[in-house]
């Protein structure tokens, strides 16, 4: 047997599935907790839980992760330094820590108008040396006219012993500012993506696998990890991309929503015709605006791991702050449920600077901690522990100690309530609740289907949880607030599956480029499910393809409220592993060839070059050349072979008014390249 392994490191869980290369059906699925500190133990867990004996039959290694993505929203990628010549940006709105501009000049054919100055580069490089992990060369109108950055890039190899990267060689595409943010976003997503390959082989070495390893691109297709290591950008918007591939293999459906709900975030996609659309303009990621092509996803801050809180006027809500559930924290320290007994203060005594459930585990301590710092790295050594045992610990008076800013330094994580944690404890309650209580809580937990059983027990599928913790911690949210144990779980239940609902509606706007916002208060008023007067309704017209661990307990009442088909496909809580594994490997690129103004003739703006041309006819041929030798060269290096190759040219006239005489205004020439990296041959 040939079998592929799809691997997915997400913010929360790392899934893998081996995928039976002629059948093209899952053989084995396994979760397990990604370790954000060393991310060799989560993958090596969940990779070891599939059982799988004979690593020789294993033919190929596909990696999907949202870690680039997560590490250009937090700003937490490696020290990047720039240099960039032409027109001058605003230096301080580009995401770099050190930043030259350079002599030396194209113009927008890419003539050279200012020769670059070797010894200022060399003054520059030197400066930086030792400063950063990584350098980006940008140009104006460098996609037309590389050499400057070629030449920089030459120099910097001299003296620096960090990566180089060089704009055009990640887009040959127009937009000077954007194509230098890519560039930075690239070198300083190196390192963490260096990182987890680097992590991914010691795990593979270990269990044996000499397979190759690709990863997955923000468009869903695959590339090798050697290459991925060169340019990380092109992994941002992985996960979400293989959530999508993976829920069109795992339905065959031509036309849906793909709704994958995550643990940080619920990403929705719009299938067409059996494809996703891809963002012409180029992904935004972080605020960012890059010429990143990716699958175009809508994302909204709402997952399992999202904080349920109490707003200042003292509703019931849901952030979109990622939380470590209190399930979870419970497996680290049992005693929790003590802990709050012991120091949780009365009902009527309010509470500052988070939740009365509010734990907290330890983070990342810092090379010179002070006084406080050491302190609480001492305290939470053997687990997490709540906030009030934490501020008698210090000494402290709880309704002062604010570790909010502990937790934005990455000393802490904070442990709280979670939709995770609805799932725990509806289950803990349904099997443990006494007589009295058992219809409201049972009810509760019924309409979760099997997921609630699968949150809690360790069977291969999804990691354990502490029931018991969850349960504790829903009760005492429930005391405070003056409720059953039954009405606050249909409380937070209804906010969770109302903010998914609402998440599915926006979408809609999102993929139409309409700015409307479905979260504004009078269109929330209007729509809201449980208004006492008003009945207003919003359906779709494609049903639902669900993906992801806890769909079953979330998505049946979404689907209900939208009017439409909930379709949650078998396996679907690792659909972002399968999408890995099934993914193809894929290159594009678009040539523009125009007039020449200085010349008789046309220009053939290549990626690596521009060419002069006497004719059209010949300015095509080699247009369709450079297309060709460029994306077949891409497919190589991304791992692929048996490829499939297609060109198209769009030429664009104007008429001469008053004649029927057309002006030839240019034409652009684009070349596709596919190939699937892994399968057996179809008998």
């Amino acid at each position: 047997m040939s079998v592929i392994l799809g691997v997915d490191t997400g913010g929360t869980y790392t899934d893998s599935v081996l995928i039976d290369t002629a059948k093209r059906t899952v053989v084995c699925k396994a979760k397990s907790f990604t370790t954000r500190e060393d991310l060799l133990k989560g993958i090596l867990a969940s990779v070891k839980k599939l059982n799988w004996e004979q690593p020789e039959e294993i033919t190929l290694v596909c990696l999907s992760t949202t870690l680039a993505t997560n590490a250009v929203v937090e700003g937490k990628g490696g020290r990047t330094g720039l240099i960039y010549l032409g027109r001058r940006m605003r230096e301080t709105e580009l995401p770099a820590d050190l930043v030259f501009q350079a002599s030396g000049q194209l113009d927008i054919k890419g003539r050279e108008i200012e020769h670059i100055r070797p010894e200022q580069i060399r003054a520059y490089l030197k400066e930086m040396d030792g400063k950063i992990d990584a350098l980006a060369i940008s140009g104006f109108a460098s996609v037309r006219n590389p050499a400057h950055e070629l030449q920089i890039k030459q120099i910097a190899k001299e003296i620096l012993s960090v990566p180089v990267v060089c704009a055009h060689e990640l887009s040959s595409s127009l937009g000077y500012r954007e194509r230098t943010v890519t560039a930075i976003l690239n070198a300083a997503l190196i390192p963490n993506i260096t990182h987890l390959i680097e992590a991914t082989h010691d795990a593979l070495q270990v269990l044996r696998i000499e397979a190759p390893c690709m990863v997955v691109c923000g468009d869903g297709s695959l590339m090798l990890d050697t290459a991925a290591m060169d340019r990380p950008i092109e992994t941002v918007l992985s996960g979400p991309a293989a959530s999508v591939v993976g829920g069109r293999f795992l339905t065959g459906i031509q036309d849906a929503l793909i709704v994958d709900v995550g643990g940080t975030t619920t990403d929705i996609a719009n299938v067409a015709g059996g494809r996703v659309r891809i963002t012409s303009a180029g992904a935004t990621v972080g605020g960012w605006k890059t010429q990143l092509k990716a699958a175009e996803i809508s994302t909204h801050g709402i997952g399992g791991d999202s904080w349920i809180q109490y707003d200042k006027f003292g509703s019931l809500q849901i952030s979109s702050e990622r939380v470590i559930p209190l399930a979870v924290a419970g497996l680290e320290n049992p005693d929790l449920i003590q802990e709050w007994a012991q120091y949780h203060p009365p009902r009527e005594h309010e509470i500052f600077f988070g939740e009365v459930v509010d734990c907290y585990r330890l983070g990342a301590v810092p090379e010179h901690p002070d006084y406080d710092e050491n302190k609480l790295a001492g305290l939470l050594a053997d687990g997490p522990h709540s906030r009030f045992y934490l501020s008698e610990q210090m000494g402290r008076d709880y309704d002062k100690m604010d570790f909010s800013e502990y937790v934005r330094r990455g000393l802490l994580q904070r442990c709280s309530l979670t939709p995770t944690d609805l799932l725990c404890a509806s289950a803990f309650f349904a099997g443990n609740a006494s007589s009295d209580e058992k219809t409201g809580v049972r009810d509760i937990a019924g309409k979760q289907s099997d997921t609630s059983g699968q949150m809690v027990r360790e069977d291969g599928i999804l990691p354990a949880g502490n029931p018991a913790v969850a349960a504790e911690a829903v009760r005492i949210m429930a005391y405070r607030a003056a409720e059953g144990k039954a009405v606050f779980l249909e409380k937070c239940f209804h906010i969770v599956t109302e903010r998914i609902r609402i998440a599915c509606l926006q979408s809609t706007a999102d993929f139409e480029n309409s700015r409307f916002d479905f979260s504004d208060p009078l269109v929330h008023f209007i729509l809201q499910t449980e208004h006492p007067l008003l009945n207003v309704s919003l359906s779709l017209k494609k049903p639902l393809i669900a993906i992801g661990a806890p769909v079953k307990a979330w998505l049946p009442p979404v689907a209900e409220q939208l009017g439409t088909k909930l379709i949650i496909p078998e396996h679907a809580e690792v659909a972002n592993a399968i999408g890995a594994a099934v993914g193809e490997v894929a290159a594009a690129v678009e040539i523009l060839i125009r007039p020449d103004q200085y010349h008789r003739g046309f220009l053939v703006h290549a990626p690596a070059e521009t060419m002069e041309c006497d004719t059209l006819e010949a300015a095509e041929r080699r247009a369709e050349e450079a297309a060709r030798a460029y994306v077949i060269q891409r497919i190589r290096e991304s791992g692929g072979n048996k490829m499939t190759v297609s060109v198209m040219k769009k030429p664009v006239y104007t008429e001469i008014f008053g004649t029927e005489q057309k002006t030839f205004i240019e034409e652009k020439v684009t070349a596709t390249a596919i190939a699937s990296p892994g399968w057996e041959e179809e008998e």
